[in-house]
């Protein structure tokens, strides 16, 4: 609501971005499977298209910059307001080290998710606009690949809430993480006094905060890494039904409409690559807006 001018706009540039790409794609499948046509024509379309996605993937990215610090300004400002309006008693209860844990990183990883839109909707209009072309092409390959869509989706899903689940015990002791720095800083005379309590405060409680928060990271990372290899399986699988099984299946299939499923696939590649790389962006938005809510600093 904030920034729905933005958000309309990115998703006119991506729509744009999607047909473009599927002209251009048409245009390089025409132009392979015609070579003996005069290649002036293709030369200056495809020039102007190159162009167009040129200036398509610069206003995403102006876009990213202006919606981050935009937002990032108004939450920092938004959040210490409330802070402020905030009853003592229920700060005092929530403790300043969460606050001061929501403040830091929340406010970042909110910000971090916004930035991202631009970008998802400029690649989901590309592979909107591929389906499309593919469809064009064969209504069997389209619904193969609509299929096999549904699956990554389901599972990515699946994969993904179970690293969350790990992302919500590493934000926990993130807050457990600030509330030993700010120990540390404000007990620094007094550990420095006591090497005892200082060697029980470093080995008991500070070493074993960032032991947890380190774990949970490195499964969060690793379940993360395994979603982008299954997504990249996925996608060879459609290559090898497309290269291999394709061809014998459907005896109508010509060499033409052949060489444009390959070329639509190869260019998706990319675009599938970036949402999924964009995929923790939106998590870790999402549990920094549950620790907002917890804390009573509702963005409403």
């Amino acid at each position: 609501k904030f920034s729905r001018p933005l958000v309309v706009f990115s998703v006119l540039v991506g729509l744009l971005a999607g047909s473009t790409s599927v002209v251009l794609i048409s245009l390089i499948n025409n132009r392979i499977s015609h070579p003996d046509v005069a290649g002036k024509e293709y030369l200056w379309v495809f020039v102007a298209l190159a162009f167009a996605q040129f200036v398509l993937t610069i206003i995403p990215g102006l876009l990213a910059t202006h919606l981050a610090e935009r937002t990032g300004f108004d939450l920092r400002l938004r959040l210490c307001r409330q802070v402020l309006r905030t009853p003592l008693r229920q700060l005092e209860e929530s403790g300043n080290h969460k606050i001061l844990a929501t403040l830091t990183q929340d406010i970042q990883n909110i910000t971090s998710a916004c930035i991202q839109v631009p970008g998802v909707c400029t690649s989901i209009g590309v592979l909107a606009g591929c389906l499309v072309y593919l469809g064009t092409l064969s209504s069997k390959m389209l619904m193969a690949m609509i299929v096999l869509l549904a699956v990554a989706i389901v599972s990515t899903k699946l994969l993904e809430a179970y690293a969350r689940g790990f992302m919500k015990r590493a934000r926990e002791e993130w807050d457990g993480l600030v509330k030993n720095f700010t120990a540390l800083i404000e007990g620094m005379k007094e550990l420095k006094l006591h090497y005892r309590r200082r060697e029980a405060f470093f080995s008991s409680i500070f070493e074993a905060n960032v032991s947890k928060l380190r774990h949970n990271n490195t499964m969060t990372g690793t379940i993360y890494a395994f979603i982008n290899g299954w997504a990249m399986v996925l996608y060879f699988i459609v290559v090898g039904l497309l290269i291999f099984v394709l061809p014998d299946f459907d005896r109508s299939i010509d060499r033409e409409e052949l060489t444009g499923y390959a070329i639509a696939v190869l260019f998706m590649r990319t675009y599938v690559i970036a949402l999924m790389v964009l995929l923790p962006y939106f998590s870790q938005g999402a549990v920094s807006l549950r620790k907002l809510q917890e804390l009573g600093l509702a963005l409403s």
